[in-house]
């Protein structure tokens, strides 16, 4: 990950990361169960990008988690 990226985006980003490979075998799957392009998700793990709020409750119900963790890394 970039070192000029605030440090929330990185550890959202290095949480997303995490979670994705515990709960799925692959990006394509989970890129396809909440309905985004895998470069997409790429863009999210790089930090070039975040989901916006409509998404994020897609990745959220996805991964089996909160917003809240995602985002800060709170439970």
């Amino acid at each position: 990950m970039r070192s000029d990226r605030p440090k929330t985006v990185e550890g959202f980003s290095r949480r997303l990361y995490l979670k994705v490979f515990q709960e799925f075998d692959s990006t394509v799957t989970f890129a396809r169960r909440i309905g985004v392009a895998r470069s997409t998700v790429w863009r999210w793990f790089d930090g070039d990008s975040t989901p916006d709020c409509v998404v994020l409750v897609r990745v959220c119900t996805a991964l089996r988690t909160t917003p809240n963790y995602l985002l800060y890394g709170k439970e």
